[in-house]
C-alpha cells in the first residue's frame, strides 16, 4: 500500500513539474552566451549596427531587444564605450507621427537617404545592417541574425570558455566639449590607422538621444509609455561624411577632423552621444565605429 501510495505521489509531482515548466516562456536566442572569459585587445575593433526600425512596426521592439543584448554581451563596463555601436534609424510609414498614441517624428533626412540607399524598410522592418557586411548573402538581416554577424566579425577565436575580440585597423577616439548655455558642440574625432589601408576611407558623424518615451506598437499592443533609445536625430556630417583619406595610409598615421554643430531645443543634451564611423569609400563597408556621450 505504501509502495502504491509512492508512484501515485510521483506521477503527480511529474505532472505538477510537466504543467509548470513546459510552459515557460523561451526569448529568442540574439546572441549565444556562455563564455567565463572575453579577452579585449588595448584598441578592440566595434561594430556598428544600423537598426531599421519605426513606432509603429509590432515586431520592431525584437530589433531593440537583439540591439540591447549584443551591447550587453561585448561590454567591457570598465572599458571607455561599448563593443556594440548602436543606431537606431525609424523609417518608412510606419515611422509617420500619428497622435495622439504615435506623437514623436523620429523621422529623419539621413535616416530616410540611408533606407532609400540600402533599401531596408522596402524588404520589411525591422531589419539591420551589420558593419553593411554581408551574412549568409545577406545585407538587410533580420534581428536574430545580427548577433551570428557580429561573431563573425568581432570574435578572434573560440573555445569553450574563452572569446577574444579582434584587433581595430582604424581606432576612433572622440572628443567632446558642450557648453550647455549655448548649446554648442565642439567635436574633434581622431582616426589612428594601426593597419595600412589600400582604398579612400570616409568620416560620418551623426547625432543619437537615448530616454525619449513615446508610442511604439509591440506585438500588436500599444505602449505609450514606451523607451526609445540610440534613436538617430540629426547628422552633424552628410550621409556619407567626409573623406578622411584618398589614397593608401600608412600604419601609424593619424587623421584628424573637427565639428561644430548647435543642439536642438528639443534634444535633451543629457541622453545624447555622438555616433561616428570610418567606412571604406569604395564599399560603404563600416571599418570602425564609437560613440561618446555630449556631457560625461
Amino acid at each position: 500500500m505504501k509502495i502504491l501510495k509512492g508512484i501515485l505521489f510521483l506521477c503527480i509531482a511529474g505532472l505538477f513539474f510537466t504543467l509548470t515548466f513546459s510552459c515557460e516562456k523561451i526569448e529568442p536566442p540574439y546572441v549565444k552566451k556562455g563564455y567565463d572569459t572575453v579577452i579585449y585587445p588595448e584598441y578592440p575593433k566595434k561594430i556598428l549596427v544600423e537598426d531599421f526600425t519605426a513606432h509603429m512596426c509590432t515586431y520592431c521592439p525584437d530589433g531593440h531587444h537583439a540591439l540591447e543584448a549584443m551591447m550587453e554581451k561585448y561590454h567591457k563596463p570598465y572599458y571607455d564605450g561599448y563593443i556594440i555601436i548602436p543606431m537606431a534609424i525609424h523609417v518608412s510609414s510606419l515611422a509617420f507621427p500619428a497622435p495622439p498614441q504615435f506623437p514623436t517624428d523620429f523621422r529623419t533626412d539621413e535616416g530616410e537617404e540611408l533606407d532609400a540607399h540600402f533599401g531596408a524598410s522596402s524588404m520589411g522592418l525591422p531589419k539591420g545592417l551589420v558593419n553593411r557586411k554581408e551574412y549568409e548573402s545577406s545585407l538587410n538581416l533580420n534581428p536574430d541574425l545580427w548577433g551570428d554577424a557580429a561573431v563573425l566579425l568581432l570574435e578572434d577565436n573560440q573555445a569553450a570558455i574563452k572569446m577574444t575580440i579582434k584587433q581595430a585597423d582604424i581606432y576612433l577616439v572622440i572628443e567632446n566639449e558642450f557648453d550647455t548655455t549655448s548649446r554648442q558642440l565642439n567635436c574633434s574625432i581622431d582616426a589612428n590607422f594601426l593597419s595600412s589601408w589600400n582604398n579612400p576611407v570616409s568620416l560620418a558623424v551623426f547625432l543619437v538621444e537615448d530616454g525619449i518615451v513615446s508610442g511604439q506598437l509591440n506585438h500588436g499592443v500599444i505602449d505609450e509609455n514606451y523607451v526609445h533609445n540610440h534613436v538617430l536625430r540629426d547628422g552633424i556630417t552628410g550621409v556619407w561624411g567626409d573623406a578622411l583619406t584618398t589614397a593608401a595610409t600608412s600604419q601609424g598615421e593619424t587623421k584628424n577632423k573637427n565639428y561644430t554643430y548647435t543642439l536642438p531645443a528639443d534634444f535633451v543634451y543629457s541622453n545624447c552621444s555622438v555616433v561616428a564611423y570610418v567606412y571604406d569609400s569604395s564599399t560603404k563597408e563600416v571599418i570602425q565605429a564609437e560613440i561618446k556621450r555630449l556631457v560625461e
